[in-house]
């Protein structure tokens, strides 16, 4: 079973979305101010945004993520083969079962933190203006390896993703 679900709030209501178990979904989530929190659930796509609030992804399996929020904190537990994080004003929080395709966060201001599966071979283009770029434990062979910026494959191990993280006023820390 494939379905389409589809939510949007623009006036101060609570939304609840009952799906059954174990179908397969497009979700599209739109509020202009509130919070958006979606349950484990597997599908084509997700897409979650809102002008002010936070977006919240509680597990599951996509083929594609997008989380967008001008004012509110990004946290994305996830497994996803592409995946677009931006918000203006908040941190972005990411802990992925993600190996393969692309992996996109971005935040004017505030941290960005993502934690990878252990092993994961990957290119990285991290950079803050205000901030540091840490990389944990992981062994990367950098092209540019600065506090502010870091650029470069990882030192060996399996996978193929492509992973992009910046932030103006923040730090990005990127871990197994």
């Amino acid at each position: 079973l494939n379905s389409g679900v589809s939510a949007t709030s623009s006036r101060g209501a609570d939304v609840t979305v009952t799906v059954p178990k174990d179908a397969s979904y497009t979700l599209d989530l739109h509020t202009n101010a509130g919070n958006v929190r979606v349950a484990p659930l597997h599908g084509a796509s997700v897409r979650m945004s809102t002008l002010a609030g936070n977006l919240n992804l509680d597990d599951g399996r996509y083929d594609r993520v997008s989380m967008d929020t001008q004012a509110g904190n990004i946290n994305a537990v996830y497994g996803a083969t592409n995946a677009s994080f931006t918000t203006s004003a908040g941190n972005v929080v990411i802990d992925t079962a993600q190996t393969a395709g692309t992996l996109y966060a971005n935040t004017f201001l505030g941290n960005v933190d993502v934690t990878l599966p252990p092993g994961t071979l990957f290119t990285l283009d991290a950079s803050t203006a205000l901030g540091n770029v840490r990389h944990g434990s992981i062994h990367m062979a950098p092209t540019t390896d600065a506090y502010s910026q870091l650029v470069g494959p990882t030192g060996g191990g399996a996978g193929n993703l492509t992973v992009t993280l910046h932030t103006a006023a923040g730090n990005v820390n990127i871990d197994y």
